[in-house]
C-alpha cells in the first residue's frame, strides 16, 4: 500500500504520542512515515539536541557546554528542550516524541510539563498514546550486525535479509560497502540490555496507554497496526468508544490490578456486539477460549462492519491517493 495523506480532522489530528523501540526496530522509518499521513511533528531528542545548538539558543548554549565537557545532558535540560520544541506551531496538529522519555524521571517531568505548557495542541492534557515496537532481540542483531551501508548514497543492505548482488558492493555503483564500527554483537547487546532496563519502567508508567506493535513483519503491516492504534484512540477521545478491538496481534499494557475492569468490560462487550476495545496483554490468553471474540476471521468481519469508513478505506484500499 503506498502512504496517503490521512484526514487529520477524523483521525490523528491533536495527537500525543511517544515511539518507543529498541536499535534496529524500525522507530526511524515508521516515525517519519506516520508523521507526514497524519501531520505530525516528529520530535526526535537527538535532533532537537543538535538543532538547539546550532541555533545557539540559551538551552542549546547549555547542552553544548555540557555535551563538550564530555558528561550526559540532565533530564531536566533535555525536558525543557523537548517543551520549547512542542510549544512551537509545527506541533498545532500533535506530534510524535522519539527518543523521549527514556526513564520513569523523564517520563514524569514529561507529564508535568504537557499540564503546564501553553501548547497548541487541544487539549493539552496528557499523553495520548505510546508505541511500542516489539521485536526479539536475537532479531535485532542480525538487522544491525548484517548491516552494510554505501556512505555516499546512504543505501543500506543486510548480509541476511537483503544482501548486495555481488558481495560487499552497491548493486548500482558497484563501490565498495563498509560496515559501521559499532554494529557488532558485543555493543548491541550492550546496548539493548540498557534499553530494557530503562525503557521498561516508562512502559509502567504509561501502562494503560501503551500499544505492543509487533515489528518484526513487513513494513506496510506495521504500518497498519500503528494507524489502527491511532484511529482508534482519536475515536475514544471524540466519545466513539469501542469495546472490541480486532487486531489480535497488538495488546495494550495495563495495570496489574485489572481484573476487576476487564469483568466490566466483559459485560459491556456482550452489550454492544461487534465495537472494538484494546486488547489488554493479560486477556490475550482469556481471549483465545472465547469463541465469539477470539477467532481472527470472526473479528475482521465485525471489524469490517464496525469501523468508520475513514479506517476501513485505509486499512483495504492498495491504491494511493
Amino acid at each position: 500500500m503506498v502512504p496517503c495523506k490521512i484526514n487529520h480532522d477524523s483521525c490523528g489530528d491533536n495527537s500525543k504520542t511517544i515511539f518507543v523501540g529498541p536499535p534496529g526496530s524500525g522507530k526511524g522509518t515508521q516515525a517519519p512515515r506516520i508523521k507526514n499521513e497524519y501531520s505530525l511533528a516528529h520530535l526526535s531528542t537527538g535532533d532537537m539536541l543538535r538543532d538547539a545548538v546550532a541555533k545557539g539558543t540559551e538551552l542549546g548554549q547549555q547542552a553544548k557546554s555540557v555535551m563538550e565537557s564530555g558528561k550526559l545532558v540532565s533530564d531536566e535540560l533535555v525536558a525543557q528542550i523537548v517543551s520549547e520544541a512542542i510549544q512551537g506551531d509545527q506541533c498545532r496538529h500533535g506530534f510524535i516524541l522519539d527518543g523521549f522519555p527514556r526513564t520513569a524521571n523523564q517520563a514524569v517531568l514529561l507529564d508535568g510539563l504537557l499540564g503546564t505548557a501553553n501548547l497548541p495542541v487541544h487539549p493539552p492534557a496528557a499523553i495520548d498514546c505510546v508505541i511500542n515496537l516489539v521485536v526479539a532481540d536475537e532479531l535485532l542483531i542480525k538487522r544491525i550486525t548484517g548491516r552494510l551501508i554505501h556512505p555516499p548514497s546512504g543505501r543500506s543492505y543486510n548480509i541476511y535479509f537483503n544482501p548486495p548482488v555481488k558481495e560487499g558492493l552497491d548493486d548500482i555503483t558497484g563501490e565498495p560497502l563498509i560496515k559501521r564500527g559499532d554494529d557488532t554483537e558485543d555493543k548491541l547487546r550492550t546496548r539493548l540490555e540498557e534499553f530494557h532496563e530503562k525503557t521498561q519502567p516508562v512502559l509502567t508508567h504509561y501502562a494503560s496507554k501503551v500499544v505492543d506493535i509487533p515489528a518484526d513483519g513487513d513494513m506496510e503491516a506495521i504500518s497498519g497496526h500503528i494507524r489502527n492504534a491511532l484511529n482508534r484512540i482519536q475515536n475514544e477521545k471524540k466519545g466513539q468508544v469501542f469495546h472490541h478491538y480486532t487486531q489480535p496481534a497488538i495488546a495494550v499494557h495495563q495495570p496489574p490490578a485489572a481484573e476487576h475492569h476487564e469483568h466490566h468490560a466483559h459485560k459491556r462487550q456482550s452489550s454492544l456486539r461487534g465495537s472494538a476495545q484494546h486488547t489488554p496483554r493479560s486477556a490475550r490468553k482469556d481471549e483465545h477460549h472465547d469463541s465469539h471474540h477470539a477467532q481472527p476471521h470472526s473479528a475482521r468481519k465485525d471489524e469490517h462492519h464496525e469501523q468508520p469508513h475513514s479506517s476501513r478505506k485505509e486499512e483495504h484500499a492498495p491504491a494511493a491517493h
